[in-house]
């Protein structure tokens, strides 16, 4: 089911890659209101700022649909497509345990 020890192994180039990823990823969308897409607005106690969704200019509704659909999908598309692999792994081993 597994492939155990003959997997190719994860790296510390590899982790500071992906760690690397995260933070430029993650920059750039905390950056683009700073240069106009959409604006950074106070939350309703003023102790913290959040990206303003309320107006309903091309601006701030296409940054929150293409933000949402960005940070959102990359991850979960990995999952979904390992998770059915798992699931149809483990679905085969049974199948053969049965015969």
């Amino acid at each position: 089911i597994v492939r155990g020890m003959s997997a190719e192994p994860f790296t510390s180039k590899k982790a500071a890659l992906q760690i690397l990823q995260v933070w430029v990823r993650s920059g750039a969308w905390t950056i683009l209101p700073f240069y106009g897409w959409t604006r950074y607005v106070p939350e309703g106690n003023n102790t913290s700022c959040t990206i303003d969704n309320l107006p309903k200019d091309w601006r701030s509704s296409t940054y929150v649909l293409i933000y949402g659909i960005a940070v959102n999908f990359p991850p979960l598309l990995p999952q979904i497509y390992n998770n059915t692999i798992n699931v149809r792994s483990l679905s085969n081993h049974e199948k053969q345990l049965r015969e």
